[in-house]
């Protein structure tokens, strides 16, 4: 086994960039052992579990002298920054406890933020001229936020984009749950960023023409209450649904509102299955969906509305296959665990 590689990030939830983490990690773990420094969660995080089976998990706040101890040992080991949290984190500690890198790497997760997020974007301008003095490896999940960060000076010397691909396994028999097929889909958490509302204001302009039709929202944070009382018999709330590949080979279409994001990683699960794609244009869902014959990007609600109107009766299972056998090769995992290794090494 070689040097460990140390992962840094805040918490093991069920979120994008966790997943990604865990199962690259997971991949790492064949060549080299793996640590993950979680900063402000707890076992009871949702991907503790799954990643204790093959990581060495240190948490930060009650084990303080371990995390600085191990980091003061291995302070020659590549250590993976996930996230803006992450980067702070290390670069505060470095300083804190005279520890030096051979090789600190920023792993930017986010995309761009909105034209209101000054006080974002003013940090995000700090942390390019930063970047510029302490001169990170970056490591950028999507050729979009790559683009934007450049734009805030971000160092541009040692960066690479490695996208996530298909992060999760595919089941072996993925099934089709036929009390959805004339639903439409939304799978992500109740967050401003990930535009409910947007989600919302279409699937009732769509329901008016099709008042037969449904929607399923599987995720966190969604209640009854976020939902307009005349469009509750309509709208399924799953939870954190763990079947999720089902749940894209049953449907009628995925729906994709998000207002930012770095690599939608549900715009290439749903691929993978070949489940028709209805997406606003954000982060890198133009370059996952370029050669997917059932993938469509808008620039405006309106055009998806109107895309999802005209296309409602619209029959796309003859270019399933084609869809599923391009986007497994495209998004095969190992792909990422192999661009890792070699910007790592």
């Amino acid at each position: 086994m070689q040097k460990p590689i140390i992962h840094i990030i805040p918490k093991l939830s069920n979120g994008g960039a966790e997943n990604v983490l865990v199962n690259l990690s997971r991949g790492l773990s064949k060549s080299h052992q793996q640590i993950i420094i979680i900063t402000q969660g707890n076992p009871n995080d949702y991907l503790f579990e799954s990643a204790n089976e093959f990581a060495s998990i240190y948490f930060f706040s009650p084990n303080k002298k371990k995390v600085i101890d191990c980091l003061s040992q291995n302070n020659n080991s590549p250590v993976i920054c996930w996230m803006y949290n992450s980067i702070f984190w290390i670069e505060k500690l470095s300083i804190q406890y005279k520890i030096r890198f051979h090789s600190v790497f920023w792993n930017i997760r986010h995309s761009s933020f909105g034209t209101f997020q000054i006080k974002q974007k003013f940090f995000l301008l700090l942390m390019g001229f930063y970047s510029q003095f302490v001169k990170p490896r970056i490591i950028y999940c999507g050729f979009e936020s790559k683009r934007y960060h450049e734009r805030y000076f971000f160092y541009l010397k040692k960066s690479k984009v490695i996208t996530n691909r298909l992060a999760k396994k595919i089941p072996d028999d993925i099934k089709n749950l036929k009390k959805y097929n004339n639903a439409y889909l939304y799978v992500g958490r109740y967050d401003y960023i990930k535009g409910p509302d947007i989600l919302i204001e279409v699937f009732k302009k769509v329901s008016l023409k099709f008042p037969e039709t449904k929607l399923l929202v599987a995720g966190s944070g969604w209640n009854k209450n976020k939902i307009p009382a005349k469009l509750r018999k309509q709208v399924i709330l799953l939870g954190n649904y763990k079947d999720v590949f089902d749940l894209y080979n049953s449907v009628k279409a995925l729906l994709f509102t998000s207002r930012s994001e770095g690599y939608p990683n549900v715009i290439v699960e749903a691929s993978v299955v070949g489940c028709p794609i209805f997406a606003l244009k954000s982060g890198d869902t133009s370059e996952i969906l370029i050669h997917n014959e059932l993938g469509f990007v808008f620039k405006s609600k309106k055009q998806m509305c109107n895309a999802l109107i005209k296309s409602y009766s619209q029959d796309f299972s003859k270019k399933k296959k084609n869809v599923i056998d391009y986007s497994r090769k495209a998004f095969h995992f190992k792909k990422t665990i192999n661009e890792y290794l070699e910007f790592i090494n």
